[in-house]
């Protein structure tokens, strides 16, 4: 028993992790996993706030030849991270459970003089199992992105200020040192970093006091903090200097650095006002709560593991009050700061939050399995319980956060690159499934990198008009966004994705260059001389459709479908009868789901 309960943490940690391991994705996955990984295989610099620590971890382990390819080792690398992560809250449970006195308001209940390691180890693998088997966190481990890292350094700041807390003075000053090295390394990779200091502030100051012993120690926290930060973040103007091939922002100077590294490119997107926030504020309580309403969170973050949760909020409110405080400061802080924020993909920003919550299960569990210990049947019956809500969280997750099938955001934008012209010109105003994932296939996979992608909303952006300059991708350096467009439209070989034609052309946002036309070129728009037939090569790509279909898979799917459907019009407009089938064959092959209109269908076939 000694030796199970010193190592349970990694045991639940490795098995953690061999789950991971069947959902983790083999290819580019959508948002900005494609851009992330493409820095991390290049040593370049990502959007705001450039996350130096993740790249420069990733490209290292990168260097690694033992994976199948360079997506699925950094992948494997984000499974690792969220594995570690549960391992340390793990043992933040662990040591909450071993040391209730310190958190207890009244020490006559859940006294752990009393309590049984068997108790412990069960609440609190329990407790890691509903955190590492949420949805959110789950997602981390799976495909690149910045979360997984700094939830494992998230819960090791936690974990030192907790062994900071319950220690002697004498030794809980090098607990506190480590955990501020530790948040200079999480501000280093991600800045909600900062969200955690209430809580650890109210830790400190509780320990401590207010004396002069204290202040000093606490320059010296801030003291590491700051020249962690500095060391990693002058990466930037180092790195920007040597002309990478990803370079956001070139931050070659201190105040292009400071901006990059405060996200003041996203301003715009803070504080959005009071519609926003409540907006954001009923996204956290759906997605953290129950929610039956038959969508991909079906059940909520935790599913109805969240009865565990309840269970363990409630004994806090009456025991253990000093760690409801604690636990209470890291979910209104996350919850207050992320609120404010206005993208549609706000769940990562509530993760904290979500920690915070999980807390509580470790507490439910120990609590519930602590009083009925002494009646067998009953003790029984509630592990039986516990287990079945953990079956159904695992259950019913897994199902959202499997994306061992998921090559639909590769093979998408690889299948638009093949499409394209030598040394064309793609203007694009899609990120998350088109010119992110190209990111990693041009700049990493070194595929079709003849090929220019231009982000119709970066051509605003000084830096972008002048990186591309100097890499001679575009000739131009006007300030007016219709300009930058009118130039690019007149030169040769220029093709705009569907999205570009749907959003901004139809709507009259810009118009094309006299004398010329837009036709369907396989799954882009090309600009021709109007009147003339423009060839296309057959569209002989592949594209890999995963068993789960969401919004977004199906809107892809859709997209393609649409294009190749308009090819074969275009193809008919010219009596090409031949090709107009071909064009109908590859839907009703590859892309089962596309509903044909019947009467195309009856005429391109019969």
């Amino acid at each position: 028993m000694k030796i199970a309960y010193r190592y349970f943490p990694f045991i639940a940690g490795l098995v953690v992790f061999i789950v991971y391991l069947t959902t983790l994705a083999p290819a580019v996955v959508q948002f900005d996993a494609g851009e992330l990984a493409a820095v991390q295989a290049t040593l370049g610099i990502a959007h705001p706030t450039g996350y130096p620590m993740f790249t420069i971890i990733g490209y290292i382990f990168s260097l690694i030849p033992i994976f199948p390819s360079k997506i699925y080792q950094l992948n494997f690398l984000c499974a690792v991270w969220s594995s570690l992560a549960v391992v340390v809250f793990v043992l933040s449970i662990k040591h909450i459970l071993e040391n209730l006195r310190y958190f207890s308001n009244k020490t006559s209940v859940l006294n752990e003089t009393e309590s049984k390691e068997i108790l412990i180890i069960v609440s609190s693998t329990v407790a890691g199992f509903v955190l590492a088997f949420s949805i959110t966190f789950w997602l981390q481990s799976s495909s690149v992105e910045v979360y997984s890292l700094q939830m494992f350094l998230v819960n090791i700041i936690i974990y030192f200020s907790l062994k900071a807390y319950t220690s002697e003075i004498s030794e809980s000053k090098k607990f506190w040192l480590i955990a501020g090295g530790v948040a200079g390394l999480g501000f280093t990779n991600h800045l909600m970093t900062i969200w955690l200091f209430p809580a650890l502030l109210f830790l400190f100051f509780s320990k401590n006091g207010f004396g002069k012993e204290t202040w000093k120690l606490f320059l010296e926290i801030t003291g590491i903090i700051v020249f962690t930060v500095v060391v990693f973040y002058s990466y930037f103007p180092i790195r920007a200097n040597t002309n990478p091939a990803i370079n956001w922002g070139n931050p070659v100077d201190i105040k292009s650095t400071i901006d990059h590294m405060s996200g003041a490119y996203y301003e715009s997107y803070f504080f959005a006002g009071l519609e926003n926030s409540l907006k954001q504020l009923g996204n956290f309580f759906m997605t953290a709560t129950f929610n039956f309403s038959g969508s991909e969170y079906w059940g909520g973050e935790f599913n109805l593991s969240n009865l565990i949760l309840l269970l363990g909020l409630i004994v806090s409110i009456f025991y253990l009050r000093k760690l409801l405080v604690i636990l209470g400061l890291l979910i209104i802080t996350t919850v207050a700061f992320a609120i404010n924020y206005n993208i549609p993909d706000i769940n990562e920003y509530f993760l904290i939050a979500f920690l915070g919550m999980t807390f509580f299960a470790g507490i439910g569990v120990y609590w519930l399995l602590r009083y009925t210990y002494k009646f067998k049947k009953l003790y029984l019956f509630s592990g039986a319980v516990i287990l079945l809500l953990i079956t159904m969280q695992v259950y019913f997750n897994y199902k959202i956060s499997d994306r061992s099938d998921l090559y639909i955001f590769e093979d998408y934008p690889r299948a638009i690159l093949k499409s394209l012209d030598k040394n064309s010109v793609l203007i694009t105003n899609e990120w998350d499934y088109i010119l992110s994932p190209s990111f990693f296939i041009q700049h990493a996979q070194n595929y079709r990198t003849d090929v220019k992608l231009i982000h119709h909303n970066f051509l605003g952006n000084y830096w972008y008009l002048a990186e591309e300059k100097k890499k001679k991708k575009i000739l131009i350096d006007r300030k007016t966004l219709s300009a930058d467009i009118s130039e690019l439209l007149r030169s040769s070989q220029t093709y705009l994705s569907a999205e570009m034609v749907r959003d901004l052309y139809i709507k009259g946002n810009f118009a094309l260059p006299e004398g010329t036309e837009l036709v369907p070129d396989q799954l882009c728009f090309k600009i021709v001389r109007a009147g003339q037939y423009s060839p296309a090569p057959y569209p002989d790509f592949k594209i890999r459709l995963p068993k789960r279909k969401t919004l977004l898979t199906n809107h892809v799917q859709s997209l393609i479908g649409s294009m190749l459907l308009n090819r074969a019009k275009y193809e008919m407009q010219f009596l090409r009868k031949d090709l107009a089938a071909a064009y109908i064959q590859k839907i009703k092959k590859d892309l089962p789901g596309f509903k044909l209109p019947l009467e195309i269908e009856n005429e391109i076939l019969r």
